[in-house]
């Protein structure tokens, strides 16, 4: 699990002597202007600019995370995901890579002094997800990436030392899990094996995320697995990533 689930400022020098990534709570109460986008169909919610981040800088960190955190986190597939960064109009897969490579900045300590976009940090584009999802309505569109999405902000703010809002973001993962239905065995019935593998590995990770996040406090769990007893697909053999 997370190295030591430890909290911390992450303005520590990396083994190379660059400066760490660092997250910056506060900056993420800052509301930018909306953006056209979000005008033009008709939504309140402001965001900052629309694909501030690179497909090649996303792409170096999605490679950082597929081989160094991908054992912990196995629920994203690099290469799918940079196959649909290549359509302008996916914001769910640009967000969702946009939070994955956060995670793993501040998980691993990462310098983000690329030299090409100085405004990239993780703090930056955590602001730029939570706007993307708001101009998404993404609580009325839940999916698997949605869910990702929550789960890998909630490694964001846990990382930052956001208890509060790291706990809700993990609730709120789970509970889209159960509206897309992968607490009940019948949900897999159906479906092709790779994809019912898919779902159950990322049911898997919450799981053993949540308990244990709760394993130390009194926060009762969530999640119940009677009602998967049977759904017996290998977790391990087939991967599938996105719908």
């Amino acid at each position: 699990m997370l190295a030591s689930q430890r909290q911390h400022g992450l303005d520590v020098n990396d083994q190379r002597g660059q400066p760490c990534a660092s997250f910056n709570p506060e900056g993420i109460a800052n509301t930018p202007e909306p953006t056209p986008s979000a005008q033009q169909a008709g939504l309140d919610f402001p965001g900052p600019p629309l694909r501030k981040v690179s497909v090649t800088l996303l792409e170096t960190y999605l490679s950082i995370y597929h081989h160094k955190m991908y054992p912990v986190w196995p629920v994203v597939d690099k290469d799918v995901l940079l196959d649909r960064l290549l359509d302008a109009d996916d914001m769910l897969a640009y967000a969702l890579a946009a939070v994955v490579c956060a995670a793993t900045i501040l998980q691993l300590q990462l310098s983000t002094e690329t030299g090409l976009e100085d405004d990239m940090t993780p703090s930056s584009m955590v602001v730029e997800v939570e706007a993307i999802r708001a101009i998404l309505d993404y609580q009325e569109n839940p999916s698997t990436d949605v869910l990702l999405m929550s789960f890998f902000l909630h490694i964001c703010y846990l990382l930052a030392g956001k208890q509060f809002k790291s706990t809700l973001h993990l609730r709120e993962s789970i509970a889209f899990a159960h509206l897309l239905g992968l607490h009940q065995q019948g949900h897999y019935i159906d479906l092709p094996v790779d994809l019912a593998q898919y779902h159950l590995r990322i049911f898997w990770l919450l799981f053993i995320t949540e308990r244990f996040r709760y394993s130390t406090n009194s926060i009762r769990s969530s999640i119940d697995l009677t009602s998967l007893q049977g759904a017996c697909y290998s977790t391990r053999s087939t991967d599938y990533h996105g719908d």
